[in-house]
């Protein structure tokens, strides 16, 4: 009886490890977008975003994008927009870039890996007032 109570105790701690472990996004209460790239493209320099449709359809996408990841580089790129989630606790945590490339177009930078989803950042860009069809603005010197 005492060897199937410790495997019951023994399971229910592994349990309780990989529960804890798949935390879903959804706590944050606020997404702070910072607009690095806007000596190219303008726009606000970063927009708060805390509506809670708003929330939910990026942080839904956010979550999809693990089937959307393509080979691509961001070597040459334009700025980027720094996207981080500030939670119940007011932590503010990073959560991704979304890179404006010369040769790939905008990719999203997420854990290491490179993905692309054009209607977030077509949002993001919303947001900040950056014209969806807008080319980088190139000053020679």
């Amino acid at each position: 009886m005492k060897k199937l109570s410790f495997y019951f105790g023994i399971f229910f701690v592994i349990l309780f490890i990989r529960c804890e472990n798949k935390k879903p996004l959804l706590p944050y209460k606020k997404l702070q977008v910072y607009n690095k790239a806007q000596y190219f493209f303008g726009g606000y320099s970063d927009v708060v975003i805390d509506a809670p449709e708003d929330l939910d359809f990026v942080l839904k996408h956010i979550e999809r994008l693990k089937k959307r990841e393509k080979d691509v580089m961001v070597n040459s790129n334009f700025g980027y927009f720094e996207i981080r989630a500030t939670d119940i606790k007011d932590k503010s945590n990073y959560i991704l870039d979304i890179a404006m490339t010369e040769f790939y177009g905008d990719v999203i930078i997420y854990k290491r890996r490179y993905y692309y989803d054009q209607e977030l950042v077509d949002f993001i860009k919303k947001k900040l007032e950056i014209p969806l069809d807008r080319k980088p603005i190139i000053k020679k010197q």
